[in-house]
């Protein structure tokens, strides 16, 4: 199980501990992304679910955030990865199912976004994310 731990210091969500870089992404997009706004959420959720492929759309294939990304891959998958690669030749990302995608933002909104838990787990096993509150 991959896991990626955020405390709510200072008003704002930071992630703190990792067990690999792909989660720690994971993480940051959660940090810089969406963090505690609803509006935010709103707009990755909507982005997620726009048909890129469609002209009138707005939405292009990936979006840009402080220190991660997002990109659709056109065959039904988000990547979220890091901006500033440490290893450029390797850069730590992790891609899930637009719906899982889709959930996993549902679920921090109602779990973190709603409540503003002090500590929150995102978790990856068995190729399900779920988001768990450690610390009310």
């Amino acid at each position: 199980m991959d896991t990626v731990k955020l405390l709510y210091e200072n008003g704002l969500y930071d992630n703190k501990k990792a067990t690999n870089g792909s989660i720690y992404v994971l993480g940051s997009f959660f940090k810089d992304g969406v963090n505690k706004y609803k509006e935010e959420y709103l707009f990755c959720k909507e982005w997620a679910m726009a048909d890129k492929t469609d002209s009138k759309n707005c939405y292009g294939s990936d979006v840009g955030f402080n220190t991660t990304s997002l990109e659709d891959d056109g065959f039904g998958n988000v990547i979220v990865e890091d901006d500033i690669p440490c290893d450029p030749e390797n850069p730590a990302r992790i891609k899930m199912t637009r719906e899982q995608f889709v959930k996993l933002l549902d679920e921090w909104a109602e779990k973190v976004i709603k409540t503003l838990p002090e500590e929150v787990i995102i978790k990856h096993e068995n190729n399900e994310f779920s988001v768990e509150v450690i610390k009310q």
